[in-house]
This record gives C-alpha cells, sequence and structure tokens, in this order.
C-alpha cells in the first residue's frame, strides 16, 4: 500500500482463529503532527472503501515491571501483533481499520505515582511533560495521520470514529468520548469498574473534580455534553468480575490504594455519592445518573465471565455491525 513506506509491515494473510487476516503497520511518532508515539493500524482483508476507524487503547499487563518506555511500546506491540485481541473476533465481518497507539504509562519521580495514561487519570489528562501532554489529543492527530495515508490508498474513513476499550482503557474510552463527542458515533467499554466520568458539573452544590465529574474541566462546554448525550455507548462488567482500581487502603478510608487511579479527594466524592462497592452501588448509581442525564448508553451486566472481554464478543460484533448497516 502507498503510503506507508516509513512504517514496519507485517502480513496476515492466513486465518488466525476463524477471522480474517490483513496488514498489520507500525507507524512511527511524527512530533511535527502532534503525536511522539508509534501507532499501528491493521487493515483487514477485505475492507470497505468507505468505512469507520476503529480505535482500540492498549493497556500492557501490570506483569510487566517496567518503567524504561521503550520496552513498554515493543511489548505493547508484541501483544498487537500477536493477533489474539478480541477485537479481531469482533470485527470479522464488520472489517474496520483498527488504530492502536503505541502509549506507555510514565513514572513521576517527583510524586511518586504512575502517571496512568491508559486510564487518561488525572495526572494524566494534566500532565505538563511534553512527550505525554494531552494523550488523548495525539491520537486524535494520529487519525489524522493515518486519514491520510488511507486515503492515498482509496480507502475513506467517516468523520467519526469508534472507541473501545477494556478495564482500564474502558476509563479511558469514556473519557476520551467525553472530551471529544463530535468525533465519537460509538463508545464501547467493559469492566468499567462501576466508575464512568459523570457527564455533570456538581451534586448537591458540590464541585465534582475530573475524572468522577467534569467540574474543572472547562474545555467540556455545555454543547459537547449534548453531544456526548447523544453519542451511542455501551458498558458493560461482568458479576463475578472483582478487578477494582478505585479502592482505599482501607474499607473505611478514602486514601487510595493506587495515587495515579485517583486522587485522595476525588475517591471520596467517588464513594460519597456513587459508592464503595464497585456493582452493587456503583455501577447501579453510575446507571442511575446516565438515565437520568438522559446519555444514550446501555449498561449490561453478564452472569459470568470474570475480568474479560469474551463475555461481550456478540454484543460487540452486532454493535459493529449495525454501523456497517448505516
Amino acid at each position: 500500500m502507498v503510503g506507508f513506506e516509513d512504517s514496519q509491515k507485517r502480513i496476515f494473510a492466513e486465518k488466525y482463529n476463524n477471522h480474517t487476516g490483513g496488514l498489520l503497520y507500525r507507524c512511527p511518532a511524527k512530533v511535527d503532527k502532534g503525536f511522539n508515539f508509534d501507532y499501528c493500524v491493521f487493515i483487514p482483508n477485505g475492507i470497505n472503501a468507505q468505512t469507520s476507524l476503529l480505535i482500540q487503547i492498549p493497556n500492557y499487563s501490570a506483569s510487566l515491571k517496567t518503567t524504561n518506555i521503550e520496552e513498554q511500546i515493543n511489548y505493547e506491540y508484541e501483544i498487537f501483533k500477536g493477533f489474539k485481541s478480541h477485537i479481531h473476533l469482533c470485527n470479522n465481518i464488520s472489517k474496520f481499520p483498527i488504530l492502536y497507539p503505541l502509549i506507555p504509562r510514565k513514572w513521576d519521580n517527583v510524586k511518586k505515582e504512575e502517571i496512568f495514561t491508559h486510564m487518561l487519570s488525572s495526572n494524566a489528562l494534566f500532565c505538563t511533560d511534553e512527550q505525554f501532554s494531552r494523550i488523548d489529543i495525539q491520537i486524535i492527530n494520529m487519525m489524522d495521520d493515518l486519514k491520510e495515508r488511507l486515503e492515498k490508498n482509496n480507502i475513506n474513513i467517516d468523520s467519526k470514529v469508534i472507541v473501545e476499550g477494556f478495564s482500564a482503557t474502558a476509563k479511558f474510552a469514556n473519557r476520551f468520548t467525553l472530551l471529544h463527542p463530535e468525533i465519537v458515533k460509538l463508545c464501547i467499554a467493559g469492566a468499567i469498574g462501576g466508575c464512568l466520568t459523570l457527564p455533570i458539573r456538581e451534586i448537591e452544590k458540590e464541585n465534582l473534580i475530573y475524572p468522577v465529574g467534569i467540574g474543572n474541566i472547562k474545555e467540556i462546554t455545555d454543547k459537547k455534553i449534548k453531544e456526548f448525550k447523544n453519542v451511542k455507548q455501551f458498558y458493560y462488567q461482568s458479576i463475578d468480575d472483582n478487578i477494582d482500581a478505585f479502592i482505599s487502603t482501607t474499607k473505611t478510608s478514602y486514601v487510595p490504594c493506587n495515587p495515579g487511579v485517583i486522587k485522595k479527594d476525588d475517591l471520596k466524592q467517588l464513594y460519597n455519592y456513587l459508592g464503595r462497592d464497585m456493582l452493587n452501588e456503583r455501577f447501579h448509581n453510575t446507571k442511575k445518573i446516565y438515565a437520568q442525564e438522559k446519555v444514550n448508553a446501555t449498561f449490561k451486566i453478564y452472569p459470568s465471565g470474570g475480568h474479560s472481554p469474551l463475555v461481550a464478543v456478540e454484543d460487540i460484533t452486532a454493535l459493529f455491525l449495525q454501523e456497517v448497516a448505516k
């Protein structure tokens, strides 16, 4: 394909686990175009000339104990090129091109905490390090770069994208959609941990701080909130999934186990207004508030499946096919 001469190419000619092959390119970072990290794009065999772009945010395993940026990026690349993600299975018929940003996490030596880029936590959104600044906008710039490359091959993508995430990146997908609803047409997020960012600025006259709410995010205007409410959204959780990133050091404290995920004052708001219990309180209260705000969102709890996106493969596939049919 033309336009990818500067990229590493890997060919998936055969079928993997009953889904089609295609081309995988690793495209280099372009600081002059506003993105500081490489990204991957998978172009399925049989892709349509007019299609939608699917964005999947990486979430490397916590078992990878390194702060080395290159090691993280290469690890993410190895995962994606392994072609085992559920997203390929869900995309078998819809055949959307998949953008996979190779974005690492960063360790803050001053605050002694992880900057959780894959969750777009507050310390990631407000990060002042130029390399890691506004990861969400860097991804939009990757999209623009990819669009140019695809157009050279007579592949045109819609102006609005599909964003998909699981676990940590479920929060990223939700928060990205809140920040940029004008370019998102479908948001899919699994294992949400009973916590989505609420599209409101206050509860009981208390200013809700990101990532609990948007009281301190001036760029999320009333217009963006209205657009966000119209975006089609699907949020899911397995009833036996006990992975909770928003937990305190004790059952009674407001001190987060991982301050890179959420701050003490934010965790207090989260517990006070949505509840401590991930599934029985936070999931249901979040769903209730989204319904009250008339957000175009569907919430689903699966009876089993643990911490795995495979429980939702059929539903995600159906959502992709609905987009194809439009």
